[in-house]
């Protein structure tokens, strides 16, 4: 089937892609006009003579050597969405064969180098391999229930609008350079917070920023700094501020990780990056 790419503003992507499979809060209008501010974010849709097939975001930076796909900072997904995933194989099939071979040559065509993560949902990518990017496993847990108490243990928490101090935190977790200023980091932080969708709960040894997903009904670890930065986690569990919601830890991807987060007893959940390198990365 013949399909077409154009680029779309942030108003018409929102206005027709909730629906979407692969949906999820890292593409999301909100999310990506967030980063909009700082990077070079553009939408694209995929058409067939039958209508919208896709949407995707790209993040795009000019270097000397071509351009970049790079995933934005902090971000879990940064995937393509589809109009259906049929659950009739021969369908699927076709559909995948069509809309993914369009997304992987564009993205080969127009990039030297990217790296991008999809959402576990798609766990066939199989077209993506065809079309000749890499599908790299990696993986994250997964909690959906925690057992609340009325009366936890531990120190006392609260939700704070501190930006700052948790840059501060932050800064105190890297020995080296980091890998965002402060400036940048604090943008982000607040346009999420203004947005709605970001909480900082914080005692006097650690802070977590929370991304909530209310379309999935799923809310994301998505800063973690400080100390004993376990025992504020389980208690924003037991204390109910994830009720409601599945928790995604984001990432369980090296050993010292993984055993952290597996107290946490959740789901161990594979999803994929895509990859494309020239030879001299």
């Amino acid at each position: 089937m013949l399909m077409k790419i154009d680029r779309i503003d942030f108003d018409f992507y929102e206005k027709n892609s909730g629906n979407f499979f692969g949906f999820n809060i890292f593409v999301s209008k909100n999310y990506l006009e967030t980063f909009a501010g700082l990077k070079n974010i553009k939408i694209y849709s995929i058409s067939s003579e039958n209508g919208i097939e896709a949407f995707f975001p790209v993040n795009e930076k000019k270097t000397p050597l071509g351009k970049f796909f790079l995933t934005p900072q902090f971000t879990q997904f940064f995937n393509i969405i589809l109009k259906s995933n049929p659950k009739n194989e021969k369908e699927k099939f076709f559909r995948y064969r069509d809309v993914i071979s369009t997304y992987s040559n564009f993205l080969r065509k127009n990039f030297v180098y990217l790296s991008l993560p999809l959402h576990h949902d798609f766990d066939d990518v199989r077209f993506f391999k065809w079309n000749r990017l890499k599908a790299i496993p990696f993986y994250t847990y997964l909690v959906d229930s925690f057992k609340e108490k009325e009366n936890s243990e531990g120190e006392d928490f609260k939700i704070v609008n501190d930006s700052k101090k948790l840059f501060e935190s932050y800064k105190e977790s890297y020995k080296g350079k980091l890998p965002i200023g402060e400036k940048d980091f604090i943008f982000i932080v607040d346009s999420l917070k203004e947005k709605g969708i970001l909480k900082i709960f914080s005692n006097s040894k650690a802070n977590v920023a929370v991304l909530y997903d209310d379309f999935n009904k799923v809310s994301y670890l998505y800063i973690i700094t400080g100390k004993d930065t376990y025992f504020l986690i389980e208690q924003i569990f037991k204390e109910g501020h994830f009720k409601g919601y599945a928790v995604d830890l984001m990432g369980a991807n090296t050993e010292r990780i993984a055993k952290y987060k597996s107290k946490f007893k959740g789901e161990l959940k594979l999803y994929f990056k895509l990859e494309k390198k020239y030879a001299i990365f």
